[in-house]
């Protein structure tokens, strides 16, 4: 499904070429059909709905895998409209930013700006702690300002997502998540005012324990690395050439490569491949472009390039990926 939004709030939390992209070019799942267009069981979603749900909604882990089936995970990658973050007290859930893998434990939070490309891939039978999404409406209506969001580094499209807390602010997190999901349920009742007043107090609690990501290798590979990733993702529709992101940093292809393959393990052409790969799976699954259209979308013109490309990554074809359960 498609929506048309107004996405000019997101300023530098998201890449810029996100805000000027038409919807038809950047499939985003609505909340109404979050839940429905990931699984066929919908993971127990409808369980969780209120009035609210469109703009904040809370939930308990255990409430969610008493409803959620497990051989559904892991979940598709999708792109939502929408901010959400989990926070674990118990157990562990492995989750993704891009292409960015993340293991959740005790005491952690994990923070997904709206659009981001995310799935998560697994969680713990033992799991406890709370899941919680919310729309930036609700800070803008009537309270706060645009900028609000901004100096949260957790909450930035290239941030570090994990943000781990001591005993006495986890504590203090739980206790003002749980006046949430209380609020919450109040449903016809739920002040929405009060729920974004709560939210901001946890970000300013916990964002003196924001840190930023960590990657081996020397600090100029690194810099590199997270810029030519920073790129990518701002510009993956529009630039599938390692040259153009080396011209851009004021490089040559093979200093890059260098500096990609230092930090992250893989050659700057194979992490763009996997940025174009993972597109492709969202556009699969959120789209009602054909293959052909697919293929053009992520710089593949002849389809049999796609169909080979997709192949060879996957082990399954492009509609084998679109029809699977």
């Amino acid at each position: 499904m498609y929506i048309d939004v107004d996405l000019s709030w997101r300023q530098t939390t998201v890449p810029a070429n996100l805000k000027t992209m038409k919807s038809t070019e950047v499939p985003v799942l609505s909340v109404e059909n979050y839940g429905l267009q990931l699984s066929t069981g919908s993971m127990g979603w409808n369980n969780f709905r209120y009035k609210t749900v469109n703009t904040f909604h809370v939930n308990t882990i255990q409430d969610y895998l008493n409803f959620s089936r497990r051989e559904e995970f892991p979940l598709p990658p999708h792109r939502k409209e929408i901010f959400d973050f989990i926070f674990l007290t118990k157990g562990s859930t492995e989750r993704t930013k891009g292409l960015d893998e993340f293991t959740l434990t005790k005491n952690q939070i994990f923070f997904l700006p709206a659009y981001q490309i995310t799935t998560m891939r697994s969680m713990s039978e033992d799991a406890e702690g709370f899941y919680c999404h919310f729309h930036p409406d609700i800070f803008f209506k009537k309270l706060f300002q645009k900028e609000l969001l901004h100096q949260f580094n957790f909450l930035h499209f290239t941030g570090n997502p994990i943000v781990e807390l001591d005993k006495k602010t986890s504590v203090f997190a739980e206790v003002l998540l749980k006046k949430l999901l209380d609020e919450y349920r109040r449903d016809e009742e739920c002040d929405v005012n009060l729920a974004a007043s709560t939210i901001l107090t946890l970000f300013f609690a916990v964002s003196k324990f924001s840190q930023p990501i960590e990657h081996s290798g020397g600090n100029a590979a690194n810099r590199i690395a997270n810029e030519y990733k920073s790129l990518l993702q701002k510009n993956i529709y529009d630039r599938k050439k390692v040259g153009y992101y080396a011209d851009q940093l004021s490089i040559s292809p093979e200093h890059l490569n260098r500096s990609v393959k230092s930090a992250f393990g893989k050659t700057a052409h194979e992490y763009l491949d996997e940025m174009v790969l993972l597109e492709a799976k969202v556009l699969l699954r959120q789209s009602t472009l054909n293959v052909s259209e697919i293929a053009y979308k992520i710089g593949k013109e002849n389809p049999g390039d796609f169909i080979r490309f997709f192949k060879s990554k996957t082990g399954i074809t492009p509609k084998q990926y679109r029809n699977a359960v």
